[in-house]
């Protein structure tokens, strides 16, 4: 089975115990992928980082920290991320999550579906387009949907009605204790309606338009983003 070698331990100021980790990863070979960095629970680490490839500036917020040109931007194909919960074994929700982004994936018309697959240990790996990570609210809103779509079946109908019937699943282990409370809060704003709809597809507010990375970390995601 395929094997992700993980980074040293490093500590973060995370807002919250224990939810679904993301590790985004190199593809050094097909049975073996190596993390750029240690699991992280908050995943506007991972919207940090890429901002800092994009702007070229050394990153250090909440205590995680990044040097820019460790990781190689594309302009096509795909990236990697890794998905692991301490204490669960996530091959449980392997066709859920599939399911649950390929249904995002082709009401965009893209021409690459995000791929999900089972690795060591109880873990995800999920091969996702780059146009997911384009614009900052895109990739703030990939990887809220990994973490809330594992639990989706196709007996939930379509994604924005299982996003909107999740709200009373609160307790539901892969989430962290924050989730819940943004897709209310995403869903009152109508902000998944939009895109669900082609009213809104994240708008064209690219990297740069963010001046420092803390304002990528509490305002880029598809909640407090302002081009709509």
């Amino acid at each position: 089975m395929t094997r992700i070698e993980h980074k040293p331990f490093v500590k973060f100021c995370e807002a919250y115990p224990k939810a679904l980790r993301f590790t985004l990863l190199e593809k050094q070979t097909p049975e073996k992928f190596v993390g750029y960095h240690y699991p992280v629970k908050c995943k506007d680490f991972i919207s940090d980082l890429f901002w800092s490839e994009h702007m070229g500036q050394e990153t250090v917020v909440y205590d995680f920290q990044w040097t820019p040109k460790t990781f190689k931007l594309k302009e096509e194909g795909v990236y990697w991320v890794g998905l692991d919960m301490p204490d669960d074994d996530l091959h449980k929700y392997q066709e859920n999550l599939t399911q649950f982004l390929n249904r995002w994936e082709k009401r965009f018309n893209l021409a690459t579906y995000s791929v999900v697959s089972k690795a060591e240990n109880g873990q995800l790996i999920v091969e996702f387009s780059v146009w997911w990570a384009r614009v900052p609210a895109s990739l703030s809103c990939f990887l809220l949907l990994c973490r809330t779509g594992l639990t989706y079946t196709q007996n939930h109908g379509n994604p924005l009605d299982f996003l909107s019937s999740s709200i009373a699943t609160k307790g539901n282990v892969p989430y962290g204790p924050s989730d819940l409370m943004m897709v209310h809060d995403i869903l009152e704003k109508k902000r998944f309606q939009y895109l669900w709809s082609g009213d809104w597809v994240f708008g064209e507010k690219p990297w740069s338009a963010y001046d420092h990375v803390y304002k990528i970390h509490n305002e880029s995601g598809i909640l407090n983003c302002k081009n709509l």
